[in-house]
C-alpha cells in the first residue's frame, strides 16, 4: 500500500510486510467507526468523498485545459501505435478486471436500503447519480493522464496519478497527490466496510446464517456481530496474498454472481409475474442480456488469462453452496 518492500515479520513460508499492517490497522479503525452506526460511517464516507472528489476536480480541470490547448500527443500515439498486442482482445479483459475492481462499489448503496428514508425514491436515484458521475469522473482523469504522459510511460507504472501529476503540475503536486491517493483509498476501504455486514444481518434474519448476525447494538443500533467478524475475516484475508491476488479472486466471484443476476431477472419474471416490482429495469430484455453475456465473456477470458486466482475464486463459491443449503434445511426445520 505505501510501496514499502520492507518484510516486517517471517514466519517460515509467511512473510507480513508493512503494506499488509497497515491495510490491516485501516480495516481495525473502520471497523470501529462503522461499529458505532451507520451515521458515522457513512459521515466518514462523505468526509473522505469529498477529498478525494476534490483533488480530482483539480485533474479534470488541468486535463481540460490542456486538451483545449490542442496537445493531443497521447491521443495521437494511440491511434499510430505500430506494435499493438496480438492478443489485444485478451489484454484488453485482463485490464478489465481492475477497472471492474474500480467500479464495483457501484451497488454499495443496496444493502443498507432498510436505513435509507424513502427508498423507493431515493436508492435508484443515488445509484443513477452515483454511476454518472463516477463515468464523467473516470473518463476525465485518465483524459488528464493522456495529456501528461504518453503511453510509453504509462506501461507497468503502479501510481499513474503521482506520475502523471509530476509530469505536468511539478514534483510537489505529485507528492501532495500520493497523500490523496493515500485518502482516496481508505475511502473507498470505507465504502466496502459499510454494506457488507448489513449482508450477513439479512442473511441471518432469512435463517440462513448465524443467529448471533441479527444482533443489532443496542445503543448504535447497528449489526454489530457482522460487523466485528467481517473486519476479523478481512484483516485475515489481507495477510493471505497480494493486493492483485486478493481482488481478482473478489472480482471473478463477483462475475460469477453478475451473470446468476442477470438470468435470475428473466426466472423471476416468469415464476412471479405479478410480483410487486417498484424498481424497473431500463431497456428490459436488452439491458439485462447485454450485461449478462458482457460479464459471461470476460469471466471466460480471466479463467483462461488468470486460471489459478480464477480456480480460487470458483472454489469459494462452490464452498458457499453446501452451507447455504446446510441452512436452509435449518431454517425449514424450525
Amino acid at each position: 500500500m505505501l510501496g514499502l518492500d520492507i518484510y516486517l515479520l517471517s514466519f517460515g513460508f509467511i512473510s507480513i510486510s508493512s503494506g499488509q499492517m497497515v491495510a490491516v490497522i485501516a480495516i481495525a479503525v473502520l471497523t470501529a467507526v462503522n461499529y458505532s452506526g451507520v451515521r458515522s460511517g457513512s459521515t466518514v464516507q462523505n468526509i473522505f468523498t469529498v477529498i478525494k472528489i476534490a483533488a480530482i476536480a483539480v485533474l479534470m480541470i488541468a486535463g481540460l485545459i490542456a486538451f483545449s490547448s490542442g496537445n493531443t500527443n497521447s491521443v495521437n500515439h494511440i491511434v499510430n501505435e505500430p506494435q499493438m498486442p496480438v492478443n489485444i482482445i485478451s489484454a484488453f479483459g485482463v485490464a478489465l478486471i481492475a477497472v471492474l475492481w474500480t467500479f464495483d462499489g457501484w451497488y454499495n448503496v443496496n444493502p443498507v436500503a432498510s436505513e435509507i428514508k424513502n427508498p423507493g425514491r431515493n436508492l435508484p436515484l443515488s445509484l443513477i447519480i452515483g454511476i454518472i458521475v463516477l463515468g464523467v469522473i473516470y473518463i476525465l482523469v485518465n483524459l488528464f493522464y493522456l495529456q501528461a504522459l504518453p503511453i510509453a510511460e504509462m506501461v507497468g507504472v503502479v501510481r499513474i496519478g503521482e506520475k502523471a501529476t509530476t509530469a505536468m503540475l511539478g514534483e510537489m503536486s505529485g507528492f501532495i497527490m500520493t497523500a490523496l491517493i493515500l485518502v482516496s483509498i481508505f475511502g473507498c476501504l470505507s465504502a466496502t466496510i459499510l454494506p457488507g455486514p448489513r449482508i450477513y444481518y439479512a442473511m441471518s434474519r432469512d435463517g440462513i446464517f448465524f443467529k448471533s448476525f441479527a444482533n443489532v447494538h443496542p445503543k448504535y443500533r447497528s449489526p454489530s456481530t457482522a460487523i466485528v467478524w467481517q473486519g476479523i475475516v478481512s484483516a485475515l484475508l489481507c495477510l493471505t496474498g497480494t493486493y492483485e491476488q486478493l481482488y481478482t479472486y473478489v472480482i471473478f466471484s463477483s462475475l460469477l454472481f453478475y451473470i446468476a443476476l442477470a438470468i435470475a431477472l428473466f426466472i423471476l419474471r416468469i415464476k412471479m409475474p405479478d410480483a410487486n416490482r417498484p424498481y424497473k429495469v431500463w431497456g428490459y430484455p436488452v439491458v439485462p442480456v447485454l450485461f449478462g453475456l458482457s460479464m459471461f465473456l470476460i469471466t471466460i477470458n480471466t479463467l483462461v488469462e488468470r486460471p489459478v486466482e480464477s480456480l480460487v475464486g470458483i472454489l469459494l463459491v462452490i464452498i458457499g453452496w453446501p452451507v447455504y443449503y446446510y441452512w436452509q434445511i435449518r431454517s425449514t426445520k424450525q
